[in-house]
């Protein structure tokens, strides 16, 4: 309970300090993030232009992106966002967390479908809380990697280091 309390504090503050506008240069953001990601939980829920998504505060990009308030990839959501109409069906191949997902859920409405691609467990795991915490009901997260060739293969797991630098890749079996 008190760890909890304590997560929610650094986090809240965390929120506070990056709305100050002396505070927002990148070289700034970079070292309140040095400062502050080791006190935030791996596991974070950001809201990100009205969307909810847990993210890895760690050494995901996108969980960075996202924690400093900075769109994901400006070019291809620009063109995501052009492109999604309402009644739509888009299929995420390579999901992670859900950025595009849940963008398309939004986009493409109660009458359109998202079929999510993720075999890796922990970043499916973040994109069905993501889908459950903005009650989406028209994703589908499908635990499978997508190829041209039925069968098996291996799925290589790069862990980032908060810097972005690789940590270590391992190898774990996937159909």
């Amino acid at each position: 309970m008190m760890l909890r309390f304590g997560r929610r504090l650094v986090w809240s503050l965390y929120e506070y300090v990056r709305t100050i506008p002396v505070l927002r240069p990148p070289l700034i953001r970079s070292v309140g993030r040095a400062v502050f990601t080791p006190l935030i939980p791996k596991e974070t829920l950001v809201c990100f232009e009205g969307r909810k998504l847990w993210v890895d505060s760690m050494g995901s990009t996108i969980g960075r992106h996202l924690i400093d308030n900075v769109t994901f990839e400006p070019g291809s959501t620009k063109v995501f966002k052009a492109v999604v109409r309402p009644g739509m069906t888009v299929i995420d191949a390579g999901a992670h967390v859900g950025y595009y997902s849940t963008l398309a859920a939004e986009l493409v409405g109660p009458s359109g479908k998202v079929i999510a691609f993720e075999p890796e467990e922990l970043s499916r795991s973040m994109l069905n809380q993501s889908i459950e915490e903005n009650a989406y009901h028209n994703v589908l997260v499908v635990p499978m990697a997508l190829s041209d060739k039925v069968g098996e293969a291996d799925l290589d797991i790069c862990l980032e280091l908060p810097a972005g630098v690789l940590q270590h890749c391992h190898a774990s079996r996937n159909r």
